[in-house]
């Protein structure tokens, strides 16, 4: 599994999966869905359908919400097939909600974003 960009940050990633048989063909009928989540308590699964692109290439994006470590269960179903449940662990850098930051020196198009709750912080949020 790969992802865009190369070393993720905190907001969108796109995901790139290649599926292929045993004989290193692609696969291109598989159902195949990102589940993600940061392993830490209170935090719920979010999952996204991937998308198969070409050549046994499947593509979703995903919101990793804050950085830190998240964790990405791949679910793939292909017909006549058993499921494949793959994990594969990233560390994203950055912080989606600019912790820390007044609005005033958020990028323009963050300022508006709230924050419900900062690692260790009690949720507050720096207006």
């Amino acid at each position: 599994m790969t992802t865009v960009p190369e070393n993720p940050k905190a907001g969108n990633v796109l995901l790139k999966l290649t599926l292929t048989d045993q004989a290193g063909k692609p696969v291109t009928n598989a159902q195949v869905v990102f589940v993600y989540t940061m392993p830490m308590p209170g935090m719920t699964d979010s999952k996204v359908v991937a998308r198969h692109t070409k050549d046994g290439l499947y593509e979703g994006t995903v919101l990793f919400g804050m950085g830190g470590t998240w964790v990405v269960t791949v679910n793939a179903t292909v017909p006549g097939q058993p499921p494949i449940a793959e994990k594969f662990q990233f560390a994203v850098g950055g912080e989606a909600c600019n912790w820390g930051k007044r609005a005033s020196e958020r990028p323009r198009a963050m300022r508006k974003t709230a924050c419900l709750s900062r690692p260790g912080s009690g949720g507050e949020n720096i207006e």
